[in-house]
């Protein structure tokens, strides 16, 4: 197991490269910045089992800075806690799901604000097509897919399709069809 730190950076080049060492470790990262996705049009795409964990749930932010979709999780097991997953926008006008997590791993949230983000047609915030779903103490606020697209499926804060999902002590307030 490996650990790593991601300590005052503020793209997703260091968070890439960081997931790229942390095989099968932990990645922490520092509250007051804000970790922006750079508009690169390319998901994080993560394939082994990775902790990302915060220092707060309301101080340690990755934004996806109004950019494509944040965090593609191929395989493996997932663990994020104790941060806030945010401003995440996929295409609003086509067949497009999910701008903050698209996962087919399993995939646990615990501590975590998915806030803000907005997709064509499900799963705004998160998006699960395999493995399993686990959500813990979290809060889903203003998840949003776009009315613009008539083809919605649903899930403004979460879309699981036939993947095992538990939801615990959570909260999901304003995440919707607009």
């Amino acid at each position: 197991s490996v650990s790593a730190f991601l300590l005052n950076r503020s793209s997703d080049l260091e968070i890439r490269a960081l997931i790229l060492v942390a095989n099968r470790g932990t990645i922490y990262v520092a509250d007051g910045v804000t970790y922006k996705k750079v508009a690169d049009d390319t998901p994080i795409r993560i394939e082994n089992d990775v902790s990302i964990i915060g220092q707060s749930m309301e101080n340690t932010i990755i934004s996806g800075n109004n950019t494509n979709r944040l965090f593609n999780v191929v395989s493996g097991n997932v663990y994020f806690e104790n941060l806030t997953i945010a401003n995440a926008v996929r295409d609003t006008t086509a067949n497009t799901a999910s701008a903050a997590i698209v996962s087919t791993g399993n995939l646990n949230l615990k501590n975590v604000i998915l806030a803000n983000n907005t997709c064509g047609v499900a799963g705004a915030a998160v998006y699960a097509t395999g493995g399993s779903l686990t959500v813990s103490d979290c809060i889903f606020i203003n998840n949003t897919l776009a009315k613009s697209y008539s083809r919605s499926y649903g899930g403004g804060a979460i879309f699981s399709n036939k993947v095992p999902l538990s939801v615990k002590n959570s909260v999901i307030s304003r995440s919707e069809e607009r």
